[in-house]
């Protein structure tokens, strides 16, 4: 008797290898693109900044009326999102907007139940966005240019994902 090799016997198989393949190549491309090092000075005078700003007070974000449940994003929880006076006025003007101007913040609460679980800031700055994340305690866990922040929101119009530019 003949002995069939496993192409023979699962001939599917060779085909979820190529795109097991394909899969893994395209998440390594993607990890690219940006500086995982740390600008924990930064990013904590990011923090003092929309702190000192009262960023709770600013008006909350397109369809973020309250607290809601992060939907498709990285931040999990539920999320609380406010933007600064340039975007507000941006969003009162209409559009379109293809890009938001220097001085725009965004700021996301992420909360588990009644526990601050992080927070999220994009920052636009002259040379583009600038994204910081903390801890509830305020701990710096990325700040600067993080790849995980840029590949996870180059699918938004300028970045922003949470919610759509007029």
């Amino acid at each position: 008797m003949l002995k069939q090799s496993g192409a023979r016997r699962y001939p599917a198989r060779g085909l979820v290898c190529c795109l097991a393949a394909i899969f893994a190549t395209s998440v390594l491309i993607a990890c690219g693109g940006g500086d995982d090092t740390v600008d924990a000075t930064g990013g904590r005078e990011l923090l003092a900044r929309v702190q000192n700003e009262n960023y709770r007070s600013w008006r909350r974000a397109p369809g973020w009326d309250s607290r809601l449940p992060s939907i498709g994003g990285g931040h999990g929880g539920q999320l609380d999102i406010y933007v600064n006076d340039v975007v507000a006025a941006i969003l009162d003007n209409g559009g379109p907007v293809k890009e938001l101007p220097a001085g725009a913040a965004i700021v996301k609460d992420v909360w588990n139940g009644t526990d601050l679980h992080a927070i999220a800031i994009m920052d636009k700055r002259a040379d583009g966005w600038y994204w910081a994340e903390f801890s509830g305690f305020g701990e710096v866990s990325a700040a600067g240019h993080p790849a995980g922040c840029i590949n996870c929101h180059q699918s938004g119009v300028d970045y922003v994902r949470a919610f759509v530019l007029p």
